[in-house]
């Protein structure tokens, strides 16, 4: 009978992860959702508290992730008075929905941090069978806090570029797009393979380097820096900057309110 004892505990405590586990996503998708919906207008009560205090690091560092700073409206090819009116709907946008962007921020650090967590200790070798089935769990939460936080996100984006002229707003996609090569906005506005980006990082890289160093420069990266340069939406992207870059920071200081 000691045996039977045993097999009845041990699937009592699998069968209590699982019902744990489904309790968890449950409560994770409602808040994934309430994280969604609040970004919402619909979803605003008529009568709401005051929006907490934003400064301008939180601020500006918020619109930067979503692509919008001056450098970028400017080599999208915003005018000065668009680029204005992007930075105070983008500022606005940001104040009035600064506790979504912070709750789906810290939704999407805890969901990864328990999915790295249990990874671990199942790579270490470590792992319960309890903690096999919480990573499935925590795999799924964490890619719903991930759509989450682009949902807020892409709100923003949206609500700081309605009504703007379809071009610079599509070009200024592009640059929020291509923002994780991390390169000059002129480099990021046009659209690339990976292999091109890669390639293109290394051709940068090796300029810098040699530069730096004062010694020749890879002939074939700098063949391939020549025509990149060359590209029409690179060359516009840089001719923008240096000729506009100056008011449409002024704009755009005088826009975001500090």
């Amino acid at each position: 009978m000691a045996p039977q004892t045993r097999t009845r505990s041990t699937r009592f405590t699998r069968r209590g992860a699982v019902i744990h586990v489904v309790a968890v996503l449950i409560a994770g998708a409602t808040v994934v959702w309430a994280g969604i919906t609040s970004v919402l207008p619909s979803s605003r009560p008529a009568s709401r508290k005051l929006d907490p205090v934003v400064g301008r690091l939180e601020l500006e560092g918020t619109l930067a992730r979503i692509g919008i700073n001056p450098t970028n409206l400017t080599a999208a090819g915003f005018t000065v008075n668009q680029a204005q009116t992007v930075a105070a709907a983008g500022a606005a946008s940001v104040r009035s929905r600064i506790e979504a962007i912070r709750v789906a921020d810290n939704l999407l650090a805890t969901a990864q941090g328990e999915y790295a967590r249990l990874r671990n200790l199942i790579q270490s070798g470590r792992a319960t069978e309890q903690d096999r089935t919480a990573y499935a769990a925590a795999r799924i939460a964490a890619a719903q806090a991930r759509s989450a936080q682009a949902s807020v996100l892409d709100s923003l984006f949206q609500a700081a570029t309605t009504d703007l002229p379809a071009e610079p707003v599509t070009e200024l996609q592009v640059l929020r797009t291509n923002s994780k090569w991390n390169m000059d906005a002129p480099y990021l506005s046009v659209a690339r393979t990976e292999a091109e980006w890669v390639a293109l990082r290394d051709a940068l890289a090796d300029n810098r380097i040699s530069s730096g160093l004062g010694a020749t420069p890879d002939p074939r990266g700098q063949a391939l820096l020549t025509n990149v340069n060359a590209d029409p939406m690179v060359s516009a992207a840089r001719t923008n900057i240096q000729n506009n870059l100056d008011g449409v920071t002024a704009a755009w200081n005088q826009a975001i309110g500090f």
